[in-house]
């Protein structure tokens, strides 16, 4: 994502949907590690559900091709 926003530009990132939605999906899923490796939240945690939005991540690409 970092590479990508360097790349592109912070104004041509945005201006993608799916750009939008890969970012939200990567910032989600730190912040679930983060809160994994702290043991703050139990294995079920709520922020394990954006886990499933992985899948759709990878539907995506897997369309593109």
């Amino acid at each position: 994502m970092i590479i990508k926003v360097i790349g592109l530009g912070p104004k041509e990132y945005i201006n993608d949907r799916f750009n939008i939605f890969d970012a939200s999906i990567v910032l989600l899923n730190t912040v679930d590690i983060m809160l994994t490796t702290l043991s703050v939240g139990t294995g079920n945690s709520a922020i394990s559900v954006f886990r499933g939005f992985r899948v759709l991540r990878l539907m995506k690409l897997a369309k593109s091709w």
